[in-house]
């Protein structure tokens, strides 16, 4: 990021656009343009997030659960991802699935709630979920047989079984500088597109 274009995101930010508040939480946390700075990254996703936008909450949300530039809390984390997945946000849905999942008493009814949510929205990590999700649920044949083809959808559509779901903190976040439907200006500058080139993080609703 250019001088200029930082100093644009900055005054953007500090007048109030929720987007600009995002893709310079996401600078400070990728050191672009800037000295890396996740405690800086932190105050910027939370001030975003407090004006309801969905990427910066998912983005504060995995920096308290991953504990970077903040004192990891779990709880708080859990909260800041139902916040992002009721403002639309796919990612905190794949990551609340993955959680219901690998909790000491795993809840498959749940993340499959959050999956379905997940595909409904576009996702499609959420299709191979699904049918990871519906062979945990039971050995009967209806169920093995609907898993089979969520699994034949996924791969379809590229993705494959066996894979994990990556965090987002502030060390990968790349979405901001390829997704960004609000106003706000991108990282690089150049116009926002509708799908960004990794699963990785997201800065815009």
């Amino acid at each position: 990021m250019t001088a200029a274009e930082l100093k644009a995101l900055e005054s953007a930010a500090q007048s109030g656009d929720a987007a600009a508040q995002c893709s310079l939480g996401a600078a400070y946390a990728t050191g672009d343009g800037m000295p890396r700075n996740l405690t800086e990254a932190v105050r910027w996703y939370m001030r975003a997030s407090e004006q309801g936008h969905s990427y910066a909450t998912y983005n504060l949300a995995t920096m308290y659960l991953l504990g970077e530039g903040v004192r990891a809390a779990k709880r708080r984390a859990c909260l800041l991802l139902r916040k992002a997945e009721r403002l639309g946000s796919s990612d905190a849905s794949m990551v609340l699935g993955d959680m219901a999942l690998i909790a000491s008493r795993p809840d498959p009814r749940q993340a499959l709630q959050h999956f379905i949510l997940a595909t409904a929205r576009g996702d499609e990590r959420g299709v191979l979920m699904i049918a990871e999700t519906l062979k945990k649920m039971g050995r009967s044949h209806l169920l093995q047989d609907v898993a089979r083809v969520f699994e034949e959808s996924a791969v379809r559509l590229g993705h494959s079984a066996g894979r994990k779901l990556p965090l987002r903190g502030g060390r990968a976040i790349e979405r901001e500088r390829t997704r960004e439907s609000e106003s706000g200006p991108t990282l690089d500058g150049k116009p926002p597109t509708r799908r960004g080139a990794t699963r990785r993080s997201r800065t815009a609703t």
